[in-house]
């Protein structure tokens, strides 16, 4: 999807103070303009338009540059994203600056201020109220340390991925440890990992931070109900849980149909607005409560994402459908989501989720907020998972006990696939009780023998069925357990 409809809300609004425009690039200037934005709200440069707001074909070889002469001086590591759009036929560069949350900055060992859309070296003044500033961020809670956990409950694959992508963009002619890393990031102090580190790395998260997980539940009406069809509990790191949540988002969620003369036709989902759906209710969401929550609802005909978190202050639902500033929850957190290529540009994911409904004709999205949670709601964005006549008790109470096994180490991570075989076979137990393997698979005919039989052996071992009698006359019935659960 072109991003020109970010260029043109920027160029709505030309006098604003976050915004500036080049011609042509001059790198003093940019450094200066770049900290400067850093050391206060962050903001824009658009390079390649003039203040006539006609646009000038800048070489992609500039944003290599800008990383390497820009971006890589700027001290101590920085939020930035440098990227080339394609605007009226023209390639621009944009770049886009978060509020440094390590102020204060510095470009080529100079520290530089905004004033008044101006940019100049801070007064002594000022370098006192941006090193207050910076102390008032290390209360954050994404800065807080976890007593107990060390470098060894980490993803080091994870790490090492993140940390690949930081030296292609920092140019770092020294490579570095993967502890030196978490140190330059903030991510360690003294020895001790932050709540950022943890939620990003961690192998198990919830161990220190049960705040962590995500939750998907998937109703088989157009309303909250009783009939779950699907419901799971995202318990890993973040970059672990993205993925599964996007498999499952990509397999399980149902395409529009439309007529198109005589063909009916499949309808693209807008899958640009649902990921940045997800990543703003991950980024934004406030994990300082031990209850907050991020819930995914899939019904028949919408889905819904909500997350601990209301908007700032300075920030209403009207702004959400036009450029506006983006205050950072969790600054740490976005910056490496940013470095994994997960989110873009700075303030645009809801232009952008916009942009991707009227593209592939959806409902534009809508947000409200509800108590303390912002909530998200894409319309005719449904499931398309099937039923099959299962009780609701059944599927209720075996993803429950998948759930709670998992979370006790007894099975790994259990496909959604999987899930409705197990549930599908449960039910043919509590109608008939003591089927063997064979009649099982009579009545399962779309399975083999080896397959039905390791889920029956996942069903054992998670306590959902018991096997009694002799080997060949036995069959399989439901735990008490189970039958409390579904009943």
């Amino acid at each position: 999807m072109a991003n020109s409809i970010i260029i043109e809300n920027l160029l709505a609004n030309t006098k604003s103070e976050t915004l500036r425009l080049y011609s042509k690039p001059d790198v003093g200037e940019l450094g200066k303009t770049l900290c400067a934005f850093l050391n206060k709200d962050g903001g824009d440069v658009l390079i390649g338009i003039g203040k006539d707001e006609k646009p000038s074909n800048i070489n992609s070889h500039w944003n290599i540059k800008i990383q390497k002469e820009v971006i890589h001086n700027l001290v101590p590591s920085a939020p930035i994203v440098s990227n080339i759009i394609s605007y009226q036929g023209k390639e621009i560069v944009l770049i886009s600056v978060w509020p440094g949350s390590k102020k204060p900055y510095s470009f080529n060992g100079k520290i530089y201020v905004t004033q008044h859309g101006s940019t100049k070296i801070a007064s002594s003044i000022e370098l006192k109220s941006l090193i207050k500033s910076r102390k008032k961020t290390e209360f954050n809670w994404e800065r807080q340390v976890v007593l107990g956990a060390s470098i060894e409950d980490l993803d080091h694959q994870e790490i090492h991925k993140t940390l690949h992508e930081y030296q292609k963009k920092n140019y770092d002619a020294v490579p570095i440890s993967k502890e030196d890393f978490l140190l330059r990031l903030g991510l360690m102090k003294n020895g001790n990992l932050t709540n950022a580190a943890i939620l990003l790395f961690a192998i198990n998260p919830t161990n220190y931070l049960p705040q962590s997980k995500i939750r998907i539940t998937v109703y088989g009406t157009s309303k909250i109900g009783k009939l779950i069809l699907f419901d799971r509990i995202y318990r890993g790191g973040l970059f672990k849980n993205i993925t599964s949540i996007w498999d499952f988002f990509e397999t399980q969620l149902k395409r529009a149909e439309r007529i198109s003369g005589l063909e009916r036709k499949k309808e693209s989902i807008p899958l640009i607005a649902l990921r940045e759906g997800l990543m703003n209710a991950i980024i934004h969401r406030d994990y300082s409560k031990i209850s907050s929550t991020l819930n995914i609802d899939i019904y028949l005909d919408k889905t819904v994402i909500s997350n601990t978190g209301r908007l700032p202050a300075s920030i209403s639902i009207q702004d959400l459908l036009k450029e506006h500033d983006s205050i950072l929850r969790n600054p740490d957190i976005a910056y490496i989501c940013q470095m994994r290529g997960l989110i873009e540009m700075l303030g645009t994911g809801t232009l952008r989720m916009i942009a991707d409904c009227k593209e592939n004709r959806f409902p534009l999205p809508s947000w409200k907020i509800v108590g303390e949670k912002t909530q998200l709601r894409l319309q005719h964005l449904g499931h398309r998972i099937q039923s099959d006549g299962v009780n609701d008790g059944v599927n209720d109470g075996v993803n429950e006990m998948i759930n709670q096994g998992i979370q006790d180490g007894l099975v790994n991570e259990i496909s959604h696939a999987v899930r409705s075989e197990i549930i599908h076979m449960v039910n043919f137990i509590q109608k008939d009780a003591g089927l063997n393997l064979k009649q099982i698979a009579r009545k399962h005919k779309s399975k083999s023998l080896p397959t039905l039989e390791r889920y029956l052996m996942i069903s054992r071992k998670l306590n959902i069925i018991e096997f009694k009698g002799a080997p060949k006359s036995g069959g399989y019935y439901l735990t008490d357990k189970t039958n409390r659960l579904i009943s």
